[in-house]
């Protein structure tokens, strides 16, 4: 026969529950202010400013400075099959990273988000296009497209 938990241990583990808890609300809370300042940009960690793009964006026209950083963010569901991936950069832009990270739920099938981050290496106008697609089935199966230009200056 197993012996029942204490009041004393489950009070520490309920405790230690509600301590992790309030820190995420409280971290993720800070993130949205930061940004609702300044959609557009926010700082990354080596101080450099970044434009931050999403779906809503594309067709857009954005400015850089060479040596800024682009991150582009899109909601993304490769269980499906359907994956995004870059059809256009031009030599003015570096792709830096490319990460994936799933989304709140766990359920099978559920999608994240996918960020790419890019960064402007010369002046001049750079085009940047990206495909959902199921790359097997070929152009037929793209979905979604995400265009932008990005206008890159030296000053």
């Amino acid at each position: 026969m197993t012996k029942a938990p204490s009041v004393r241990s489950w009070w520490r583990r309920s405790r230690a529950c509600w301590c992790i808890a309030g820190l995420a609300i409280l971290a993720s809370a800070g993130a949205g202010d930061a940004l609702a300042q300044n959609p557009d940009s926010r700082r990354v960690d080596d101080g450099a400013k970044a434009m931050m793009l999403s779906q809503v964006d594309s067709g857009r026209t954005i400015d850089l400075r060479v040596g800024e950083s682009l991150l582009l963010r899109l909601a993304d569901s490769p269980t499906t099959g359907f994956t995004w991936t870059v059809s256009r950069l031009d030599d003015r832009l570096a792709l830096v990273s490319e990460d994936f990270s799933r989304g709140a739920s766990r359920a099978p099938g559920s999608g994240g988000s996918r960020t790419w981050t890019f960064v402007a290496r010369q002046p001049g106008v750079a085009g940047l296009e990206l495909k959902r697609w199921r790359a097997w089935e070929g152009e037929g199966s793209v979905i979604e497209r995400f265009a932008v230009t990005v206008r890159i200056r030296v000053d």
